[in-house]
């Protein structure tokens, strides 16, 4: 007897379209701040409107962004096809690495003025001039710029001169689409132990345990169950936030999440408390809860009260922790 797939409903310009979503589903996962399945909501907006040509998924390190970025490229593909449609990738780590080259000056041992520059650069690559194609040109980036601690720059400046052009685009012919993911904390516990699991691995085992213990079935650049394969996925695991990073990068968040708390109204501090969150969510514990409702009311706030984008242009959306479901995990953009 033949399994029945889940499918779900996109419209686009010819009409409605039904697609699969079984090997999406961290990205058909998405819920609204509203908890409506946002996905498919995502999919329809950008089939509606050909003028978008860039879309910038951001959220702390551990947040899903990579694999909600890549499950979407996915669909889109699919939605569109190959011959339509191309797209232009900007990592936010790639872009470091490249900005650490270029001002010959590791990381660790940026200044204020690399970070800023590290800024410049970022904005530059999202912003940078389409190539020439038949098809639609949509570049996608991921971004982590959410914090502005002291004088390092994570991205912010980039995100604000983004959402200034953002805000005198055409509603009707909008050219970018933010989608903002709230961290839940057990997502981000769970990457990291993910890394620390594969980085120590020896490299023929690197496959089934992401398989087989991980529930992840890796995807592209040609990676197979065999040591050379397991190489390739242990460099690709490395270049993910460790736990140090990882904290560090709570932390900085944090700083601001905790500056913005101080500063809102009472009105507004009780609206903290009102924030529904997902159906995953409900056994954590009240303080993962709590923190989650913060982080996921700053962004809110952040995108549609600071930067004063619309609910269309920019979207708040939960990716589920769902740790029991099998998660395809794309590792190239489609050619």
């Amino acid at each position: 007897m033949a399994v029945e797939r889940p499918t779900t409903t996109i419209w686009t310009p010819e009409g409605q379209r039904m697609v699969d979503t079984s090997q999406s589903e961290v990205f058909f996962g998405l819920r609204s701040l509203e908890l409506r399945p946002a996905g498919a909501e995502i999919l329809s907006y950008v089939a509606q409107h050909p003028t978008i040509d860039t879309i910038i998924v951001m959220g702390e390190p551990g947040a899903n962004k990579t694999t909600v970025l890549y499950q979407m490229v996915r669909e889109l593909t699919f939605l569109f096809g190959p011959d339509k449609v191309r797209f232009e990738e900007c990592l936010y780590d790639q872009v470091m690495k490249s900005s650490a080259e270029a001002m010959d000056v590791p990381r660790p041992e940026w200044g204020p003025s690399n970070w800023t520059e590290f800024a410049r650069m970022l904005y530059e690559a999202i912003r940078a001039p389409m190539p020439e194609d038949e098809r639609r040109v949509i570049r996608v980036s991921e971004v982590v710029g959410l914090s502005l601690v002291g004088e390092k720059d994570r991205g912010v400046t980039a995100l604000e001169e983004i959402a200034k052009e953002m805000c005198a685009e055409d509603l009707n012919a909008p050219k970018t689409l933010i989608l903002a993911i709230p961290p839940d904390a057990r997502s981000q516990n769970r990457a990291s132990l993910i890394r620390e699991a594969v980085l120590k691995a020896e490299p023929r085992d690197v496959y089934r345990l992401l398989v087989n213990d991980c529930r992840i079935i890796p995807e592209g650049m040609g990676v197979e169950d065999t040591e050379e394969g397991g190489a390739k996925l242990q460099q690709i695991v490395s270049l993910m936030a460790g736990e140090k990073i990882l904290q560090v990068a709570k932390d900085d968040v944090m700083k601001e999440v905790r500056e913005w708390y101080n500063r809102i109204s009472s009105v507004e501090l009780r609206e903290v408390d009102q924030v529904l969150l997902p159906e995953s969510a409900k056994d954590m514990n009240p303080g993962y809860r709590f923190l989650y409702q913060l982080k996921t009311a700053h962004l809110d706030s952040l995108l549609h009260i600071k930067y004063g984008l619309s609910s269309q242009q920019a979207r708040v959306v939960f990716s589920q922790y769902t740790p029991e479901k099998t998660v395809y995990w794309y590792l190239s953009m489609p050619s």
